[in-house]
């Protein structure tokens, strides 16, 4: 029990606070979808030690430190992404993050750019000229996570998170309102701007025109099944060894 307690203590948490014998139940972390922005999405642990269960409350002072704040995984995300659109793979592009923020930053990437043709052609239906850098890419993030089938984030926390994220970067804290004005506009008019661009085949299989024909010229009859299972995400299984 004493060495479990420090190893606790060394993830964030404030020591074991009860130690009780076993009995069958399930331990759980405490229920929560998505984290709240620059929250830990529990705030008690419950965690099965051999034949003991060893109760650990959250410390306060390094819940940030747990799970950071949306708008630090969105920024992160934006600075990935920016380098696969110089010509990095996802693995170079993913070193540049900080390795806090690394495994956020990979979900919202792999995200994003699921819905990446997508995401272009409706940027140019909302805005006449290219932003800059920094904004297009963080506008670009938005708009792909925005355009998700099965939401990550409520659509409130993602503009209210994209606008802190664009006021915390030098780079594009003068167009948070622009940023703020493109994800409102879109959610307003989503319909109307998905159909708009649906005539483009880059948009609607989000892939790229040469890998649309070739999959046309090499599977005629399951072309279009292989581009909307490479737009989901693959399914993963855990295994735990006991």
């Amino acid at each position: 029990p004493g060495s479990f307690k420090a190893a606790l203590a060394g993830f964030g948490f404030a020591g074991a606070t009860r130690i009780k014998p076993f009995q069958r139940s399930h331990s759980r972390i405490q229920p929560g979808h998505q984290p709240v922005p620059g929250r830990i999405a529990g705030q008690t642990i419950s965690i099965s030690s051999g034949h003991r269960v060893v109760t650990a409350t959250l410390n306060q002072a390094n819940a940030t430190a747990l799970a950071p704040a949306l708008w630090q995984q969105l920024r992160a995300c934006a600075l990935a992404l920016r380098a696969v659109r110089q010509g990095k793979n996802h693995t170079q592009a993913l070193a540049l993050v900080e390795p806090r923020l690394r495994a956020g930053a990979q979900a919202l990437l792999f995200a994003v750019l699921r819905q990446w043709g997508r995401a272009k052609a409706i940027k140019s239906q909302l805005v006449s000229r290219a932003p800059k850098p920094a904004v297009d890419d963080l506008l670009c993030v938005g708009l792909g996570l925005a355009l998700q089938a099965e939401a990550m984030y409520p659509m409130h926390t993602l503009v209210n998170q994209l606008v802190e994220a664009a006021k915390r970067d030098p780079a594009t804290q003068a167009q948070a309102a622009f940023i703020n004005a493109c994800i409102r506009r879109f959610d307003r008019e989503r319909q109307a701007l998905v159909q708009a661009t649906d005539a483009q085949p880059t948009a609607r299989w989000n892939h790229p025109d040469w890998w649309i024909k070739l999959l046309q010229q090499d599977h005629p009859q399951d072309w279009q099944a292989v581009l909307l299972a490479s737009q989901k995400a693959a399914p993963m299984a855990v295994r735990v060894n006991q």
